[in-house]
């Protein structure tokens, strides 16, 4: 489920978010100039908006930046009730991706993803760690890998999917462009990657505006919601497990 955030989190960006507003807030209406700004916020060469692997590093930024922070915190509670915590942060990320596009709101949930991240990937360690027996923990920690192995096979194809069939520009453009009477050679003739701006010229609507059109008239959260609904589930069942494995631990006291 987290997955999909470093899968599918980009592709959404780049069809959907508007980082204008997230540039023009940080610097004013004409951007920025500033070589540092641009490289360390993954900018446009024209400092005018961030790239999508720009709003995805922002996860990358805040780890780095306060983990210790977090770290600190989360030490002073139990791991399943931080993994759980975390889990629930993190999904409420793909709700807000999945209702929202502006670009504010994108980057509120990248920083509550990061912060789920830090909460739950490192106390899932640190668990297995500790309920393992003293002659097996490397082999727990190794074995602890499989499942996301596994669940990361099954969103890079369920993820991509999903996407692909609700949330895809290029896709939603070619639905569009059959219905603005172009035939299916027409369309197939159009190439990979292209097709939002044949769409645009066709209707004659500026960039911005179809895209918001296109959003609304859409179910482009779909795919978000369905990752997002695994996570919620996974939240609750680790906070459940957790209260039963700690009640269990107090009767033995």
């Amino acid at each position: 489920m987290l997955m999909i955030f470093w899968d599918v989190g980009p592709l959404y960006f780049r069809d959907w978010v508007d980082t204008k507003p997230f540039v023009q807030g940080l610097f004013g209406a004409g951007g920025t100039d500033n070589g540092l700004f641009i490289f360390a916020l993954g900018m446009s060469k024209d400092g005018q908006t961030v790239y999508p692997e720009g709003l995805v590093n922002i996860n990358a930024m805040l780890i780095m930046l306060i983990c210790f922070l977090v770290a600190g915190w989360s030490a002073k509670i139990r791991a399943t009730s931080s993994m759980a915590l975390g889990t629930f942060l993190a999904s409420c990320t793909l709700i807000i991706f999945g209702g929202f596009n502006g670009v504010w709101l994108i980057v509120l949930g990248i920083v509550l993803f990061s912060f789920g991240e830090m909460l739950s990937s490192p106390k899932c360690s640190e668990y297995l760690g500790n309920i393992a027996p003293n002659q097996k923990k490397a082999m727990y920690l190794g074995f602890s890998q499989l499942p996301f192995g596994i669940g990361w096979m099954a969103e890079s194809y369920l993820g991509q999917y999903f996407y692909g069939e609700y949330a895809s520009k290029e896709q939603i453009s070619r639905q569009v462009l059959a219905d603005n009477g172009l035939t299916l050679a027409e369309i197939q003739s159009v190439p990979i990657g292209e097709a939002f701006e044949k769409l645009v010229s066709v209707t004659g609507v500026d960039a911005a505006t179809l895209t918001n059109q296109l959003y609304v008239a859409n179910s482009i959260g779909t795919v978000w919601y369905i990752m997002a609904s695994v996570g919620i589930l996974s939240a609750g069942g680790m906070y459940i497990y957790g209260k039963w494995t700690y009640k269990l631990a107090q009767n033995e006291m």
